[in-house]
């Protein structure tokens, strides 16, 4: 007997079978008419559809209501932003990236995760918060313009002699897509464990 959690991660499956196809389809359409917009676009829409799984997963699974997920958004882009700076690796820039994040959420779990509620809410506001301010003064991280100068490198695929060039539209969409879908696997693998389970039945 499948529960009911069981039977709505299989229509989520089926759901995200029938995005994949028609992002693969309306990529096609793109790349055949020269499109551009519309591919950036729904590029930035899959960056932040990689944000919304984590609100999905804190929220609509565990039942807890986070307002600081710009706080590790941020780190995330301005980390990756500046490694590129330094050393043009996508994958290195996405590791640390990772590495910062991780950092991050420990560091705001442990002071967060005390308090339940409307609490918690205030105060991973409050941490996204400062860390906005800072960002905001910081000359050498653009202030409140955001950085520029980010170099658009080829991104290569370890010993495959294959890369793709980030200012693509249609390579860098795929890449993105396929990233999207990997954190999406790695999301209902989670919710299907042990661990999964506790929090779900947390948020009930």
């Amino acid at each position: 007997m499948r529960d009911r959690l069981t039977l709505s991660m299989r229509a989520s499956h089926l759901r995200a079978l029938v995005f994949v196809a028609a992002a693969l389809a309306l990529a096609a359409i793109g790349a055949a008419s020269g499109d551009t917009f519309y591919l950036r676009l729904g590029t930035e829409a899959l960056i932040f559809a990689g944000l919304a799984l984590a609100v999905d997963l804190l929220l609509g699974y565990s039942g807890a209501l986070s307002l600081g997920q710009a706080l590790y958004f941020g780190i995330g882009a301005y980390v990756s932003a500046l490694t590129l700076l330094k050393v043009p690796s996508v994958w290195l820039a996405m590791a640390a990236a990772g590495g910062a994040t991780l950092v991050a959420s420990i560091v705001g779990g442990l002071i967060a995760n005390r308090v339940r509620g409307v609490y918690f809410a205030l105060i991973t506001f409050g941490l996204a918060q400062v860390v906005t301010k800072v960002v905001y003064n910081t000359r050498e991280l653009g202030a409140s313009d955001g950085m520029i100068g980010i170099p658009v490198i080829e991104i290569g695929f370890g010993p495959v002699s294959v890369s793709v060039s980030a200012g693509n539209p249609v390579g860098f969409f795929l890449i993105v897509l396929a990233i999207i879908m990997g954190l999406y696997g790695l999301t209902a693998y989670l919710l299907d464990s042990p661990f999964g389970r506790v929090l779900t039945a947390q948020g009930q």
